[in-house]
């Protein structure tokens, strides 16, 4: 079977980017076609040094458990079955001699260069996609990378509910040696997620928790997300809310755009729901020992009074520079919107564990929670 597919370059001519496109004419062999590719981690274990033996720890049995669940994915696309599978062996075999890494350190071993630039050098995961057939004419490097991506996103999302912070795909690539696909960025932080279950151990509420990876991937299956690409419901508008500011590269009011529209989603109604109205059912989500509701009354109405300055254009917008020392309320404004981003993150996390803890695939509030 021969392959054709359009592959653009750039030129520069006086100073103008130009598309140049070429014919690219891959043979492959008649059946099934099996294509590899790696997946590149920059960062494994906690990022955050505070609690980071707790965390470490169940970052390693999530990634154990990765290894046994989460290797392989199947899609079907018209009549075209797509399977991607990775070998994420290599990630908890890294993470037992950071682990290592760590204990020497705390107790004053001095590491080694090797040691040093071994703990910074980047993981790369081999995988495969396959499939059955392909139409020529449906943008087979557009369309393979797709349900690269898919399974890539789903993998992120799981670990993150499970293990929050375990999986780190910022600075990642897909890469492949077969000309047909080149090099794209993943781009999917999980920073947040492992800074906010660091402050969930130390008393801030909601509290997030470590759930088995089995537990959430059998959860995140029954939502039958399939490859949809338009959010259907609440629970699929809030977690392709919560992948949207997972590419962000940093908090800002944007992000809180996203993060108030996923804590809608999940625990406002069919309209808007008031602060109180929301208040009340985070409580509800809450388990009772970990209901602070003072603290959470007030970042509640921090984060909303920020976003409906933003959208009603009265938020006091930074110059895109934002430099502290000509204007030194330009730090204090953000440590606000810090405050919030972190604060609304952590709601919708506790709230996606309390379902999968549960079961349950939708919300609805009466004077007391329910889950179907």
């Amino acid at each position: 079977m021969v392959i054709h597919c359009r592959q653009s370059i750039y030129t520069d001519y006086k100073d103008i980017r130009i598309p140049v496109y070429y014919i690219v004419s891959i043979e492959y062999p008649m059946g099934t076609i099996r294509i590899p590719f790696q997946i590149t981690i920059q960062h494994t274990g906690s990022e955050v040094e505070e609690e980071w033996q707790t965390i470490d720890k169940l970052h390693l049995e999530a990634w154990r458990d990765a290894v046994k669940f989460l290797s392989q994915e199947s899609f079907k696309h018209k009549r075209i079955d797509f399977t991607v599978e990775a070998d994420w062996s290599e990630v908890p075999r890294r993470l037992v001699r950071k682990l290592d890494f760590k204990r020497r350190s705390d107790v004053g071993e001095q590491p080694s260069e090797g040691q040093l630039e071994f703990q910074e050098k980047s993981i790369s995961i081999p995988a495969t996609v396959s499939f059955n057939e392909i139409n020529h004419d449906s943008g087979f490097p557009v369309i393979t990378y797709f349900f690269i991506s898919m399974f890539v996103y789903n993998f992120f999302m799981i670990m993150n509910l499970s293990a929050p912070g375990s999986c780190d795909f910022w600075g990642g690539e897909i890469i492949s040696d077969d000309e047909i696909l080149p090099i794209k960025d993943i781009g999917l932080s999980g920073y947040g997620f492992n800074y906010l279950w660091m402050k969930s151990l130390r008393g801030e509420s909601p509290a997030i928790k470590y759930i088995p990876v089995l537990q959430v991937k059998d959860w995140y299956n029954s939502l039958n997300l399939g490859i949809k690409q338009l959010a259907r419901n609440r629970i699929e508008r809030a977690l392709f809310a919560m992948l949207h500011v997972s590419r962000l590269a940093e908090p800002s009011q944007n992000s809180l755009i996203w993060i108030c529209h996923a804590i809608e989603a999940l625990i406002g109604s069919d309209g808007a729901a008031s602060q109180s109205k929301m208040l009340a059912r985070i409580n509800l989500l809450s388990d009772p020992s970990d209901r602070n509701g003072s603290d959470v009354k007030k970042r509640l109405k921090s984060l909303y009074n920020i976003r409906n300055k933003y959208v009603h254009g009265s938020f006091e917008v930074s110059h895109p520079i934002g430099n502290e020392k000509i204007e030194p309320n330009v730090l204090k404004q953000m440590d606000v919107i810090l405050d919030a981003h972190w604060f609304g993150i952590r709601v919708i996390i506790a709230t996606f564990q309390k379902m999968i803890e549960n079961k349950w695939i939708e919300l609805n509030f009466e004077k007391k929670v329910r889950g179907k």
